[in-house]
């Protein structure tokens, strides 16, 4: 089910990385000649060291590496020691014609989803409303008007709505932009992405419905 986001404005880092490429005017960047897009898993966050948390490293690895310990998380939900995970996949693509009448355009689609979420305390699979999938992104594009660009970076947040034994399940898809404040990039009647779009995505992030960071973009050997 699509729900409203929210963009605001930006913040830091840089992990994954998706582009298009399609013969323009423009689009004198450098990009890959293949990025179609990205699958990943998430992982549980844990507070940062040093940080809020801990102010200073309270102990070591045994190669004298500084630590904090026990390891701290943000949120109070957990994830089923059975069956649990969380992952996102986003995909771009050139769409001719495109779907807001222009000859052609980059579109961009986000599915983002967990399972075996439980409740804080464990017992029960998580029925709670209000978790959302919090990204940070970074747009380089070949504006029409002011040519190659790239935009600030800016969080956009979007609500995944009510949870069902533990599951959550979100999808985005730019051909519906302004659903998600995204049409605030580009005036009216051109709401799409330019093809010659690359995205980076410095922070990808599951929030838990008290806005605490629950699960973040990673892997584990566990």
């Amino acid at each position: 089910m699509r729900r409203r986001g929210i963009v605001v404005i930006p913040v830091v880092g840089s992990v994954l990385l998706l582009s298009a490429g399609f013969a323009v005017a423009q689009c004198a960047f450098d990009a890959p000649t293949k990025a179609k897009g990205i699958k990943t898993s998430m992982v549980r966050a844990y507070a940062g060291c040093p940080g809020i948390t801990f102010p200073s490293p309270n102990t070591s690895t045994m190669a004298g590496v500084p630590g904090c310990t026990p390891p701290m998380t943000q949120s109070a939900y957990e994830f089923d020691d059975e069956t649990s995970g969380c992952s996102i996949r986003l995909a771009q693509s050139v769409e001719s014609p495109c779907f807001d009448g222009a000859p052609a355009c980059g579109r961009i689609k986000l599915k983002a989803r967990c399972w075996g979420i439980l409740d804080p305390g464990g017992a029960t699979l998580t029925e709670s409303p209000g978790w959302s999938l919090s990204i940070i992104a970074r747009i380089t594009i070949a504006d029409e008007t002011s040519g190659d660009m790239t935009i600030i970076d800016f969080p956009a947040q979007f609500s995944s709505g009510q949870a069902s034994r533990g599951k959550l399940k979100l999808t985005y898809d730019s051909s519906d932009p302004c659903a998600y404040s995204l049409c605030n990039l580009f005036p009216p009647p051109a709401h799409a992405f330019p093809v010659c779009t690359t995205l980076e995505i410095p922070s990808a992030r599951i929030l838990d419905p008290d806005g605490n960071i629950f699960a973040a973009a990673g892997t584990s050997s566990r």
